[in-house]
């Protein structure tokens, strides 16, 4: 029987290569082992050697290449590419004499650094489970059933085969794998990883931690565990019924960088021209596709396209189509990013036959490239981005499952360690994010940013200010070609990794136009997936009572007919219906997640006290219910305590352009209207138009106590949505360029970072929780300076570090807010 060990994926880099001879004539003489170090640029290294011995020999590779082993003509083992530490066997049973060994290269990417060597084998086949690796074993069935075909050992397990399998005398399909190890812990809390396509458990010390025994689509799962100080025993079982085949598995300790945050954070949707590195595949927050052809970059025929039900191109109209007149689609990804992404090599895979071009930034480089794994040069990023063309498909076999995955790479078993190969990751390795994209979906330094912040809110990711979906069955998949569905936003099982990896309780806002069966699966969805100490914050909508935004007046649309018969204005009977509704789907998800897991959320007018107690009490509903008020079915009030938000309307446009001419631009007049008030105070303007005589941050900070007031008179919480500052151009002072100017240099001068503190401890002073900054990352422009960060790997951004700085020295400070 053949024995060798299964292989892993990585890849280490050297600064040097030089190509061994490709073959060697005479024999050299062996007495029972040998070791050789080899550089194979390409082609196959080849040599002779005289076996004194009769019997079995263990043939052992260690490289960070493909490579296949050969003696005598016959293949015996097969590797994949590796980390350069990773170990593959082949047991082989020889006669006396001179055998040619053979080493061929599978990868013909870059050079390979092997090491081959063989030794005269007594115990006959198995494999190591000394401390720190895992013993390896693979089966010809689903079952984990009979003797294994297929031993070895590995450091750790990230296996991508896709239609492949795991090597020689295993079978592509219906094959199963065991993977048992002891690894020495430190004590602490664990978030255990898994992926799998298809079935995959996963026990700690005989405990199950993971269990997904079942036929699925590559899917992400992952669990907490406390764990003592020690040895563990980690066991790992794995079958693939068919197609494509994927498995792995890491662990890291928590999390605990916001154990102690009173902060969250707003972050951005997923779009084309976000500054934000979310994802390691930027196809998947690409732009929808573009009808083409020669001449125009878009002729506007997106209704006609041929997809299928995850919106890939299924075809394209023959050359004499006269109903059409677009001949190719194009999709944009990183464009109007001000050339704030990485540049370096892209890596583009998909299945399927076809033709695909790309332009803009990014350069096909031929000699990397084949089939189904295309590689892109981008020399120098711009705001072009990257513009990536399908100009044929075969729509028996159509181009689909794009992936783009940026360049860079990660540690194993830390998803925050960005690295470069210089040896500083560990035992798992320097892993490229083409290797870990499956199951690291998340940039590192995207949520390296991330990471202090107690609670995410997914505002913006579920594009709660357009979302008109009804059906659960109309939800955004994972399975789809985007994860960026314009109306709609981001899958929420997207919303649940990133929360796990984070440790962070996730702010859920539910589209205003949901029926019960959509609350109802969506809660499901947190309550089998969200790691089981994290807790939801659930809103229904988001600024409800504001009228610049569409669900407003949805809602307001549902609320004429459901009070019909009730004699209010219209906007009073909208606000009833967002308490009604609001209260309706906080008590359908504390059924199914449990009060213990969910905080229910209020949202109010941080402006208009009435607005929000309307909310709260909904006298309209609480008459037909049992005088029962809505807040009786919540936990806490969230407002949005802005500050500065007056400079940019249109009554104080003449004043602040003039600041404008100032030596230093307007910024001395602008940061003394926030601290002390004066510039644009005149006590001859009306009562509620006019500048708060003692500035902004003063006038934001005092509208937080009757806030404070209603929530304890209801016995609520207090926490804050969004927070920050609101400099943004309303009606004509939106086009002001000067205008816009002095604000976007107010946000990046060092005189925000000190305010954004005051601002902080002006909220814990007047009894405010938790508070979400709005936003994590985002450029400037006309429509606000909302990024603490302008670009991800931004070094230094004023209100990005005061907040950290926040979080670090000062912990939150209501009861139980230690997370474990």
């Amino acid at each position: 029987m053949l024995v060798m060990a299964p292989f892993l994926l990585g890849n280490e880099r050297l600064d040097r290569a030089w190509r061994a001879p490709l073959e060697v004539d005479e024999s050299q003489h062996v007495q029972g082992a040998r070791s050789e170090h080899i550089f194979l640029v390409a082609g196959a290294w080849t040599r002779s050697y005289t076996f004194h011995e009769a019997g079995r020999y263990r043939f052992q590779v260690i490289g960070n290449k493909a490579v296949r082993l050969s003696i005598d003509g016959a293949p015996v083992l097969e590797t994949a590419t590796g980390t350069g530490t990773d170990t593959f066997h082949a047991e082989v049973d020889l006669e006396a004499g001179i055998h040619e060994i053979q080493l061929a290269r599978l990868d013909e990417t870059a050079f390979a650094v092997l090491e081959l060597s063989w030794r005269k084998s007594e115990q006959g086949t198995g494999c190591s489970t000394s401390l720190g690796k895992f013993c390896a074993e693979f089966f010809n069935n689903t079952t984990l059933d009979g003797e294994p075909a297929l031993t070895g050992e590995t450091t750790a397990i990230h296996h991508n085969w896709s239609y492949g399998g795991p090597g020689r005398g295993i079978d592509n399909d219906r094959f199963s794998a065991r993977w048992r190890g002891r690894f020495q812990l430190e004590g602490g809390r664990y978030l255990f990883r898994a992926t799998a396509d298809d079935g995959i458990r996963v026990f700690v010390d005989d405990t199950p931690v993971i269990d997904a025994w079942r036929d699925q689509n590559a899917t992400n799962y992952s669990r907490q565990v406390d764990l003592a100080g020690g040895v563990h025993d980690i066991r790992v079982e794995y079958y693939e019924s068919g197609f494509e085949a994927t498995c792995h598995v890491d662990w890291f300790p928590v999390n605990r960088e916001n154990a102690r945050s009173a902060v969250g954070v707003n972050i951005h949707d997923l779009n084309y021209w976000s500054t934000e590195w979310t994802l390691l595949d930027v196809f998947k927050s690409s732009g929808g596709w573009f009808t083409q052809t020669a001449d125009l970059f878009d002729t506007s025929e997106q209704d006609v396209l041929d997809l299928d039900e995850n919106g890939w191109v299924r075809s394209l109209p023959a050359a004499n189509d006269a109903t059409r007149t677009y001949r190719s689609v194009a999709a944009l990804m990183l464009n109007g990013a001000a050339g704030t992404y990485a540049p370096g090599r892209y890596v583009v895979l998909y299945e399927g036959e076809g033709t695909l071009e790309y332009s803009f930034d990014a350069t096909f480089n031929p000699q990397l490239s084949r089939d189904g794994r295309h590689v892109l040069d981008v020399a120098q990023a711009t705001n072009a981005g990257i513009l990536l063309r399908i100009t044929a498909t075969n729509p028996s076999n159509y181009i689909r499952n794009i992936r783009v995955i940026r360049p860079g790479s990660v540690c194993g078993g830390d998803p925050f360690a960005h690295c470069t190969g210089d040896g500083t990751c560990g035992r798992t390795g320097c892993l490229p994010f083409e290797e870990v994209y499956v199951f690291q979906r998340f940039h590192p330094r995207y949520l390296n940013d991330l990471r202090k912040y107690r609670v995410i809110r997914f505002m913006d990711f579920f594009r709660t200010n357009f979302n008109e979906t009804v059906n659960w069955g109309d939800r955004p998949r994972m399975s789809e070609a985007r994860w960026n569905r314009w109306e709609q936003g981001a899958p929420p099982e997207l919303a649940v990794e990133l929360a796990n990896v984070l440790n962070a309780d996730a702010w859920v806002n539910l589209p205003v136009l949901a029926d019960d069966e959509y609350v109802t699966e969506m809660a499901r969805v947190f309550q089998e997936n969200l790691n089981d100490d994290l807790k939801v914050y659930l809103e229904y909508g988001n600024e409800v009572w504001n009228t610049a935004f569409l669900p407003g007046g949805w809602v307001e649309r549902e609320a004429l007919a459901r009070f019909a018969g009730v004699d209010a204005p219209d906007f009073v009977k909208r606000i009833n219906y967002q308490g009604m509704r609001a209260a309706q789907v906080s008590d359908i998800w504390r059924n199914i997640l449990g009060s213990d897991r969910l905080i229910a959320v209020m949202g109010g007018f941080h402006d208009n006290q009435t607005v929000t107690e309307t909310a709260l009490d909904c006298p309209l509903y609480a008459a037909e219910n049992g005088g029962k008020p809505c807040w009786q079915s919540m936990d806490a009030l969230a407002i949005a305590p802005y500050f500065a938000g007056y400079l940019g309307q249109e009554q104080f446009q003449a004043k602040v352009a003039a600041w404008t001419q100032q030596p230093d631009g307007g910024l001395g007049s602008l940061f003394a209207e926030i601290t002390d008030g004066g510039p644009l105070f005149d006590p001859s303007q009306d009562e509620f138009s006019r500048a708060p005589e003692q500035g902004s941050m003063a006038d934001a900070l005092s509208k937080i106590d009757p806030m404070r007031s209603i929530a304890q008179a209801r016995g609520l919480q207090l926490v804050g949505y969004e927070a920050g500052q609101h400099m943004v151009g309303l009606g004509s002072v939106f086009e002001d360029e000067a205008i816009n100017q002095l604000f976007w240099d107010a946000n990046r001068d060092p005189r925000m970072g000190p305010l954004y503190t005051q601002y902080l401890q002006g909220w814990r002073e007047r009894g405010g929780g938790l508070i979400c900054m709005f936003l994590s990352v985002q450029e400037y422009d006309f429509f606000g300076s909302w990024g603490l960060k302008e670009h991800q790997d931004q070094e230094s951004a004023p209100k990005f570090d005061a907040t950290m700085q926040f979080i670090d020295d000062t912990p939150c400070w209501w009861e139980n807010c230690t997370k474990r």
